[in-house]
């Protein structure tokens, strides 16, 4: 097969895959009950946005593949090591989150993430981390009036 007619199968199936989601998304999305708020955007805004814009580019992708419009230099190489290193990072803050809490999850994506892409100074990717964690976890929980899980840290040292 030759290089091209893999892009344009590569393009059209990264575009399905897209729309697939974006499906997911929606439905998982409408599912849920509406809660009974005062905000100007309830909680399926994102979720909705983030939807579009996933249906949006997987048509395009379609599209392109279709009509044939793609360039041999636009389809990147995937390394699968940095792929498997963030997937790995997210695993493991997934299930540490309840008892590790928000802060140290993000922390620990964080630098697992950075680490992925090259960044060998890891002082300062912990630190970066822990400064996303720390906002974050005070925009949701006292900005927002949402609740993110604290974790031992926090449940012990930090609570009223």
């Amino acid at each position: 097969m030759q290089a091209i007619s893999r892009l344009r199968m590569g393009h059209a199936l990264l575009g399905a895959l897209l729309l697939l989601l974006a499906l997911a998304i929606t439905i998982e999305t409408l599912q849920h009950e509406p809660i009974q708020q005062q905000a100007v955007l309830g909680p399926t805004f994102f979720p909705l946005l983030i939807s579009a814009a996933l249906t949006l580019n997987g048509v395009a992708l379609i599209f392109k593949a279709l009509r044939g419009q793609i360039d041999d230099n636009e389809w990147l190489e995937l390394q699968f090591l940095p792929v498997l290193v963030i997937l790995g990072g997210l695993t493991a803050s997934f299930f540490l989150l309840e008892t590790a809490g928000w802060v140290i999850c993000s922390a620990i994506t964080f630098t697992v993430t950075a680490s992925a892409f090259g960044e060998r100074r890891q002082g300062i990717n912990v630190s970066v981390g822990l400064i996303i964690g720390v906002l974050s976890f005070y925009i949701f929980n006292n900005l927002l009036g949402l609740s993110l899980p604290g974790g031992w840290i926090i449940d012990n040292y930090f609570s009223n």
